[in-house]
């Protein structure tokens, strides 16, 4: 049966390529024939991808004793420490509580975040409608056409006909366009519209409009302060910092950067991306790690964009960064935990390109700092699986 269900994972994780509803459909028929829920195969092939970094971590039968009893104390049961073993292969770092994704997955991101709440709020399209405030000092990109649920919206929210929409924006310049259809950095692309078409690939953007099917939005390319582009100049670095909420009060977990590498326009993960930790301060850590579906575990302790070592490199205004989202949480309504991406602009502003409230990952902040997500709050945290 273990070998059949590896190889039903593996099958599964190939058919995400051809898009995430299809895998979705075909996780769900493999899951009925063998008796499986849907979630318990999706967690299995997780740690089927990542088998050959905590085979190879060995504890002690002290250090397993002091793991069960404190996942009996705090969670109610023991549980699986394949979690704890990655974390520690790729950081070097033990930590009792990290937080692994077959804890907070199927019993605490629920319990965070309403799954239907999640859904609407971290809508690629409705970032405006919660952070277009002018108190916020343009905190988010220029929004210049969206389409919602099939209708279509200038920038001022005027409804129009797509034909309408699009002569409205032939001439905007730079800009960004992302849609619902893609995820994990699918689904966005860079665009100069000049006379209606796209300047590097001359399709028209009526065309465009109309050939996506689900929702999208047009949105002005920021430019991002030097410190960041400085990482990778082809793409837009952005910060991942998440907030959540404890007893009432507004935490931040460790904080990561994300930025391309090589001719790649985007910084995520799965597109070939590198990650590497930040101190509150701005000071990256000493490694980076480019840990994609293609790129398993490699390790940088130098900038394959400019060969510059990590360590020591500073980020400024972070401060900004992590004062603008704890003040700022409860501007995405009901969410208990939100991961947001900001860049930092030219004159130091926190600019937010996007948040993340569901399908949330705690994996890369922990190994990338070495950390546990929710720190000396996990205890209670854990305390919510149980209400």
């Amino acid at each position: 049966m273990g070998s059949f269900i590896d190889k039903i994972i593996l099958l599964r994780f190939k058919a995400w390529s051809f898009g995430v509803r299809n895998a979705q459909k075909l996780l769900n028929r493999i899951s009925s024939k063998v008796g499986l829920s849907a979630d318990s195969l999706f967690y299995k092939r997780m740690l089927f991808e990542r088998r050959e970094y905590f085979r190879n971590v060995k504890w002690t039968k002290e250090r397993q004793k002091e793991f069960d009893q404190y996942w009996t104390t705090t969670y109610g049961s023991k549980i699986g420490s394949e979690w704890h073993r990655f974390y520690e292969a790729l950081s070097g770092v033990y930590c009792v509580d990290y937080l692994p994704a077959s804890v907070y997955l199927p019993d605490l991101a629920h319990k965070l975040n309403d799954a239907q709440m999640a859904d609407l709020c971290g809508a690629k399209v409705m970032l405006s409608f919660f952070l277009d405030s002018p108190e916020l000092e343009n905190c988010i990109p220029k929004h210049y056409a969206y389409k919602i649920q099939g209708y279509y919206y200038d920038g001022n929210r005027s409804v129009l006909t797509c034909e309408e929409l699009a002569e409205r924006v032939a001439n905007v310049g730079a800009c960004v366009f992302k849609s619902s259809d893609g995820s994990q950095g699918r689904g966005v692309c860079m665009l100069d519209i000049k006379d209606g078409r796209d300047v590097k690939t001359g399709q028209s953007i009526l065309e465009l409009f109309q050939s996506t099917k689900g929702d999208f939005v047009l949105q002005e390319r920021i430019t991002e302060h030097s410190a960041l582009s400085h990482l990778s100049p082809n793409s837009l670095n952005t910060i991942r910092l998440t907030t959540y909420v404890c007893q009432g009060k507004v935490y931040h977990a460790p904080i990561a950067i994300r930025f391309g590498v090589g001719d790649s326009p985007v910084d995520n993960f799965h597109a070939g991306g590198l990650g590497i930790g930040v101190q509150d301060d701005g000071t990256l850590l000493k490694t980076a790690w480019q840990i994609g579906s293609h790129h398993q575990g490699i390790a940088y302790t130098q900038n394959p964009n400019n060969g510059e070592p990590f360590d020591g490199y500073k980020i400024p205004y972070m401060d900004r960064v992590i004062d603008f989202a704890e003040k700022n949480h409860g501007r995405i309504p009901g969410m208990g935990m939100v991961s947001w991406d900001f860049v930092i602009s030219e004159d130091g502003r926190p600019i937010v390109i996007e948040v993340n409230v569901s399908k949330q990952n705690p994996r890369f902040a922990q190994f990338l700092h070495g950390r546990p997500l929710f720190g000396d709050n996990t205890p209670k945290m854990l305390e919510l699986i149980r209400r």
